[in-house]
């Protein structure tokens, strides 16, 4: 595991050349660490995003492998009312309206998502103006995580702190604000 090098994920997520292919090796690396089959579904999204997706997960889980995740996507969120109005990713709880597929915790990005390069400003730039916690897709993803161990758990570990923890080790000297 190499974090740090090639955008800062993991070997195996920097190594595969296509959506699909991160998907499978982030499948593989959560496989090894929880001893699960949590799916990884990257279908229509530029690679470099499913890359730092999957490593934020997979820190997460790194953290927490008994967390209840059943599934990683992307998604076709409904068109946001408003300007400015952006859901990024959302976590889907077992047992509410819909549920989920896997009836355990399933975090979905927004398809229609930037690029990489372009995400990781906008959210660099939230982070600056006290809007976010996180200033980068993988500390995005890692607030995602973070939703699913404080819903299991309901403890007082929420996805703000998990989020606030990743921001402190990870933002250019600056104490983060919030996290969404």
């Amino acid at each position: 595991s190499s974090h740090g090098r090639g955008g800062g994920v993991r070997q195996s997520l920097a190594d595969a050349t296509t959506a699909e292919d991160v998907g499978a090796a982030a499948y593989a690396e959560a496989k090894r660490i929880t001893g699960r089959d949590i799916p990884f579904d990257y279908a229509g999204v530029e690679p470099q995003l499913a890359r730092e997706y999957s490593e934020g997960v997979l820190q997460g889980l790194e953290r927490f492998p008994d967390a209840p995740l059943g599934a990683v996507r992307v998604a076709d969120f409904p068109a946001e009312r408003g300007e400015g109005q952006f859901t990024w990713a959302h976590t889907l709880t077992p047992g509410r309206t819909g549920g989920t597929r896997t009836g355990q915790y399933e975090i979905e990005f927004n398809r229609k998502g930037e690029s990489s390069q372009r995400a990781n400003e906008i959210l660099s730039m939230k982070q600056a103006r006290g809007q976010f916690a996180y200033g980068d897709v993988r500390g995005l993803a890692l607030h995602e995580f973070g939703h699913v161990v404080h819903e299991h758990a309901g403890t007082s570990l929420s996805a703000r702190a998990l989020a606030t923890t990743y921001a402190r080790k990870h933002a250019p000297g600056g104490t983060p604000a919030k996290a969404g």
